[in-house]
């Protein structure tokens, strides 16, 4: 009897989530299949959310929801997180700001303009089992200057910037997309991919990386001659990644004492 009314109040409380959703423009933030509400209020307060500034105390229409799932095999909290930064993608918002995720971070705090409204969302993995989601409403009008969104791809950025740091994280390295005429060291531009690389480093400040550059294949020239086009060719990598927001602090050229430089056909950053 008493799972029958827990699970009848479950459903109830579903409900009330997906008309809430509907009435304050948030239907497009689903829970995970397999997750169920289990706590969630209603109501108009001040809440706080992180951002890169530190927190800050909104006002507006509040929403809250507590999902729990009872599957075999939950989502971790990166797979909860990556959930939620597609949905926002979708939507055409933003990551405002996610936890260290090299640190095992389980919260990430985004928004989105839907209808004339902004919307605040905070994700909050409690464990391998629950998670927290806050959603916060408020007329365009009533947002200052300084929280409006930055654009979609600022989000895409963020979002990418996860998938290169999951790389990291299994390899201990990540290949740039640079490529270098025959016996040249100068770069055309920028890839969009250092922009991305200095998000993931925000993400990571733990982390320190040395720059490694490739040489010419088929080897030409003598080996004096390629060690100097290739710390050239590491120079120019090094000044494009501190151009696109890498902290000079966390990255360098230098290998370590009594290490010779590998030849490598592909540039590549190295964990320290």
């Amino acid at each position: 009897m008493r799972t029958k009314v827990y699970l009848l109040f479950l459903v109830l409380v579903f409900c009330l989530h997906i008309r809430t959703a509907d009435a304050i423009g948030i239907s497009s933030f689903q829970p995970i299949n397999g997750y169920l509400v289990s706590k969630s209020d209603v109501g108009a307060e001040s809440v706080r959310f992180m951002t890169d500034k530190g927190m800050t105390a909104l006002e507006g229409k509040h929403s809250y929801f507590r999902y729990h799932t009872n599957q075999r095999k939950p989502y971790t909290a990166r797979m909860v997180l990556e959930h939620y930064m597609r949905l926002l993608e979708k939507a055409g918002g933003e990551v405002v700001w996610i936890e260290n995720a090299s640190l095992g971070g389980k919260r990430l705090v985004g928004k989105v303009n839907i209808n004339g409204h902004e919307t605040w969302i905070s994700v909050e993995a409690k464990d391998l089992r629950n998670y927290d989601i806050s959603f916060l409403e408020r007329t365009l009008a009533e947002v200052p200057k300084p929280y409006y969104s930055r654009n979609t791809q600022a989000m895409i950025n963020d979002a990418e910037a996860i998938t290169l740091l999951a790389t990291v994280d299994k390899t201990k390295q990540l290949q740039l997309d640079v490529s270098f005429k025959q016996g040249r060291s100068a770069l055309s531009s920028i890839p969009p991919q250092f922009i991305r690389i200095a998000a993931m480093m925000r993400m990571a400040p733990d982390y320190y990386f040395r720059v490694e550059a490739p040489i010419d294949f088929p080897s030409i020239g003598t080996s004096e001659e390629r060690r100097l086009l290739m710390k050239d060719r590491q120079m120019a990598i090094y000044n494009a990644l501190i151009a696109s927001g890498v902290p000079s602090s966390r990255l360098t050229t230098e290998y370590p004492l009594g290490h010779d430089p590998e030849e490598i056909s592909k540039a590549r950053i190295v964990l320290k």
